[in-house]
């Protein structure tokens, strides 16, 4: 059971980022007014990193391509501080190699903060990082 005061972050199948932010900007607004900047830049940073988008921390949605747009969202919704993460499709837009490199991050990041996550996804080889797995037809 979740508690009453449970978080809980969404990440959809769009991208739903601001144009006229930029990606750190983007990823900043899930921050907790408590968080200092400059706490709140090394974990936008360091996210980034592991998901090979460190380069990209200042550039603006339009530049990006839809891989980079999605890793972008994955970010944010890492960042944000929630209990339960729902995900529809996290992986989509990835290409084979980077996909099995940012699931096995995103284990890691699970596991290492004892995360609940729940996702959709209608790709069998996205199931390998699941601790259970339920097929609905």
């Amino acid at each position: 059971p979740l508690e009453k005061d449970c978080k809980v972050a969404f990440l959809f199948q769009e991208y739903r980022l601001l144009p006229h932010l930029t990606v750190y900007e983007n990823i900043a607004l899930s921050r907790s007014s408590c968080m200092r900047e400059e706490t709140a830049r090394k974990e936008i940073t360091e996210i980034l990193e592991q998901l090979d988008m460190r380069n990209c921390i200042d550039r603006f949605p339009e530049t990006l391509s839809g891989g980079e747009c999605q890793r972008v969202v994955l970010a944010r919704m890492m960042f944000f501080p929630a209990s339960l993460y729902l995900l529809d499709e996290p992986f989509k837009g990835l290409d084979f190699d980077l996909k099995q490199r940012v699931m096995d991050y995103l284990r890691k990041w699970q596991v290492r903060y004892g995360k609940t996550i729940l996702y959709v996804t209608h790709q069998d080889d996205e199931t390998r990082i699941a601790d259970k797995i339920v097929r609905i037809q």
